[in-house]
């Protein structure tokens, strides 16, 4: 999968509030609204959209893959898969279209295809498919991933070019051309984005936690005998996650908020023995909640045998 360019993404799009984040998760590509990012975002949905400095900043903390435009009949988006080999040649065909479409043009997130933008909008809005070989355009209802890895023989800028679009349409490129019709939020990709949803479990969740307040809701012991563990994953998602640094004495009152709110399913004297187990296991958090469902299962946890358990 290839980084994101923040810098070279078109400055026009950047101005728009028309984004979102991607997560993958087995293979699945998962839209998440960018500033809560355990919510599913819908390509026919403003409301799920949000600022590129809010998506920006999602991506910086890995708290998404990538990032995505909402395509709302303002800009054309044409998706070549598969045209790039593993050497770094782009095939004939794709070589063309980015010729004649001179826009600004990027490899895809893959690392094997490239996305092409242009200035303009498809005739009633339609998006068209073709399989041989594969290309897709599209105008509205659907996420666009954009990367800023822009492809050095293609403008920087966005441009209005009706003749390539229409060459495009007219399947002057292609054989077996076959109408999407309108692009819907189901026809955006292959896999069920909503039941990938759901079945991200709390711990995968939290890697993506833009709060501590989300944080400290998905560490909460659920029921006795989870103290430690979710102690520990606390001080993975604060460490890790939140970025929060080594200064214990500005996590405490984040600690204390748990504590209290746990305080149903553990058994503890008072808040100072659940503080000095946190700063015990702060140090050996060595990975971020999240990043593998398994982890916090079988990751080494050593309390003090003076400290009280459950």
């Amino acid at each position: 999968m290839q980084p994101t360019s923040i810098e070279t993404i078109p400055t026009v799009l950047k101005q728009r509030a028309q984004w979102i984040g991607f997560r993958l998760r087995n293979g699945k590509k998962i839209p998440c609204i960018a500033d809560s990012p355990t919510t599913k975002a819908c390509c026919n949905q403003e409301r799920t959209w949000r600022s590129f400095a809010v998506a920006a900043r999602g991506l910086q903390q890995r708290l998404y893959d990538a990032v995505a435009y909402a395509l709302n009949g303002d800009f054309i988006g044409v998706d070549l898969d598969d045209c790039i080999d593993n050497r770094g040649a782009t095939a004939d065909y794709a070589a063309e279209i980015i010729r004649r479409c001179e826009s600004y043009t990027e490899t895809s997130f893959s690392g094997d295809g490239i996305h092409i933008l242009l200035e303009g909008s498809l005739p009633g809005g339609k998006g068209r498919k073709f399989t041989s070989p594969p290309l897709e355009v599209y105008g509205k209802g659907r996420f666009f991933i954009v990367t800023g890895n822009h492809h050095a023989e293609s403008p920087a800028d966005i441009l209005n070019n009706d003749e390539a679009v229409r060459w495009i349409l007219n399947a002057d490129v292609t054989e077996n051309a076959e109408t999407n019709g309108d692009v819907t939020e189901s026809a955006e990709t292959t896999e069920d984005i909503s039941s990938a949803v759901s079945a991200v479990s709390a711990v995968s969740a939290v890697s993506v936690t833009f709060s501590t307040n989300e944080l400290i809701n998905l560490t909460l012991p659920k029921k006795e005998g989870e103290r430690n563990a979710k102690l520990f994953d606390l001080a993975r998602g604060l460490r890790h996650n939140l970025k929060m640094g080594d200064d214990l004495q500005a996590l405490r009152p984040i600690v204390r908020r748990w504590w209290e709110q746990a305080l149903p399913f553990i058994r503890t004297k008072g808040f100072d023995e659940t503080w000095a187990d946190f700063v015990h296991s702060y140090p050996l958090a060595r990975h971020r909640l999240g990043d593998d469902p398994l982890l916090s299962a079988w990751e080494p946890v050593s309390f003090p045998p003076s400290v009280g358990q459950v």
